[in-house]
């Protein structure tokens, strides 16, 4: 009877203890670090197979701030971030639409949006005389480099 006496306080200072964690489990569900959804990006551009999500944070009173990140689209979905020298033509088209994004975003100072607005100016100009050169026939591709995967023989 002492035994089974011993045993019941034991359970009950363990079913306490859960209790007490379930509480505090309860009231953590509250916090406002539980309740903050996962960061989501405030947009998605593509330039060719590469692919960037545009990612904001910070508030109107502290200051806006934005990051970015790349990736090349695979065959069957996937992607990846590993890149061909052609690809360099599709990074400028994308850091191009990058810059009109953020530009267009609205919580840029006038100078920063300024600057931006230049650079997709600069960058547009860059790709026209690319485009002029490569179809005049001054710029040559090999296969290895052209935008095709190739993830059967290993190459990516």
């Amino acid at each position: 009877m002492e035994r089974a006496r011993a045993l019941h306080v034991v359970l009950l200072r363990s079913k306490s203890q859960t209790l007490k964690k379930v509480r505090k489990m309860r009231t953590d569900r509250n916090s406002p670090r539980h309740n903050v959804s996962p960061e989501k990006p405030m947009g998605m551009v593509g330039a060719g197979p590469l692919t960037a999500l545009i990612w904001k944070s910070g508030h109107r009173d502290s200051g806006w701030r934005y990051r970015f990140s790349l990736f090349r689209q695979l065959k069957a979905g996937k992607v990846g971030q590993m890149f061909r020298p052609l690809d360099l033509m599709y990074f400028i088209k994308l850091l191009q639409v990058i810059a009109a994004v953020i530009a267009d975003d609205g919580c840029l100072s006038s100078i920063e949006s300024g600057v931006l607005r230049r650079v997709e100016q600069d960058l547009d100009q860059l790709l026209q005389r690319a485009s002029q050169q490569r179809s005049s026939g001054n710029a040559a591709s090999s296969p290895e480099n052209s935008g095709v995967d190739d993830e059967e023989n290993g190459r990516i």
